[in-house]
């Protein structure tokens, strides 16, 4: 998906390069995302890390939630501070940039300015069910963005 950002991105200086990266989080990686919740039952704090090699920065989020029942999410960055309204859970359906998107989480949501984080940095996903009801759960989420090292780096390609 292209988009035009509101805020221009300068080129880097001569001794960085810059990679387009994508990260992604699901059940297969992090099993709690994929369980049985329980009704108005919190799970707080699931660490998200990154990998070690390169400062990132964060342009994009794609979160997909399936779930029998409503959930809320709420992310921290690498800083511990809140991304969105401290200690809310935003239901996973306003992560959706297109609400009348034919699937939940078909399409992104930008970060602008983009969302600096350090190299190995570990982000955090706190998640409610927001009903009385126990749900059934998968969550993913990719982040997409760019890694920044020193030009001249050989960098080596990541097992998965």
């Amino acid at each position: 998906m292209s988009y035009r950002p509101q805020y221009a991105y300068p080129s880097p200086q001569s001794s960085i390069v810059e990679e387009d990266f994508l990260a992604l989080f699901d059940s297969t990686i992090i099993p709690i995302l994929g369980q049985n919740i329980a009704g108005n039952q919190a799970v707080n704090d699931i660490p998200l890390q990154f990998q070690r090699d390169a400062a990132y920065s964060i342009r994009r989020l794609k979160l997909n939630v399936t779930a029998s029942e409503d959930i809320g999410i709420a992310f921290k960055n690498a800083f511990d501070n809140p991304i969105s309204e401290p200690d809310v859970y935003i239901a996973a359906t306003s992560y959706e940039a297109n609400p009348s998107a034919a699937l939940p989480g078909s399409t992104v949501v930008v970060f602008e300015p983009e969302l600096p984080m350090p190299a190995g940095a570990t982000m955090f996903l706190s998640f409610k069910n927001l009903t009385g009801s126990t749900a059934t759960l998968s969550i993913s989420v990719v982040f997409f963005g760019i890694k920044r090292y020193p030009s001249g780096l050989k960098m080596q390609a990541c097992a998965r």
